[in-house]
């Protein structure tokens, strides 16, 4: 049986989303070298040259940032990729903050100030969830350096959760927002909110960065 052209020609489309990955992970590979030697370039100069022009320090710093900030670009064009066929399962928020808490804890990093209703209803969420939630705290911790710790508040509200990241930042908020808001770079953050049905605002006031997000709950999705 000979297969028509127009199939011919959707099949490629088909694979075109898994051939992404691999292609995207060795141009991040490429990318993050010469990245990881301008940060340390900056970190060294800063440390030699401390007691120097405070200039040369704040350049140094802002260098850091922007090197941190790439990195982050990177891994979020990444989950815009993971999220093209992922499907959505439930997902336990209280469970999982617990537990990131817990790994961060132990590893010296964040603390989370977590604040979780009971009972939470489980949400319905594309199977990236933890990395979309860890890329979000990522985000506050290396692009906003932000000061410890990082407050999560996760409460019903009518059929959806809301779930509230916040964070006092050292980066300006305006610089933040063009990032991370709408329209913005971030389109793995865009695009997992879209893949779910929910809703993501960013807002800055003074030094407080605030990530708000409506996310559905598996019985809304029933």
């Amino acid at each position: 049986m000979e297969t028509s052209p127009l199939i011919q020609a959707a099949e490629p489309a088909a694979v075109a989303p898994l051939s992404l990955e691999p292609v995207l992970r060795h141009l991040s590979h490429e990318l993050r070298q010469p990245l990881s030697g301008i940060e340390a370039i900056a970190y060294y100069l800063d440390m030699v040259l401390n007691d120097a022009d405070p200039e040369i320090t704040q350049n140094c710093v802002r260098l850091r940032r922007m090197v941190q900030q790439a990195n982050w670009v990177l891994n979020d064009a990444a989950l815009t990729v993971a999220l093209l066929s992922a499907p959505s399962t439930p997902f336990c928020l209280a469970t999982f903050f617990t537990a990131l808490g817990a790994r961060m804890a132990a590893h010296e990093e964040y603390t989370l100030d977590l604040h979780v209703a009971e009972p939470l209803p489980a949400a319905c969420l594309p199977t990236p969830a933890p990395r979309f939630f860890e890329h979000l705290i990522a985000f506050l911790r290396d692009v906003g350096s932000a000061l410890d710790p990082i407050y999560i508040l996760a409460v019903p509200e009518d059929d959806s959760i809301r779930v509230t990241i916040q964070a006092e930042t050292t980066a300006d908020g305006a610089d933040l927002l063009r990032i991370i808001g709408d329209p913005s770079p971030a389109g793995g953050v865009h695009a997992f909110i879209a893949a779910c049905a929910g809703r993501f605002s960013a807002s800055a006031s003074d030094s407080q960065l605030t990530l708000s997000m409506l996310l559905p709950t598996v019985s809304q999705k029933v």
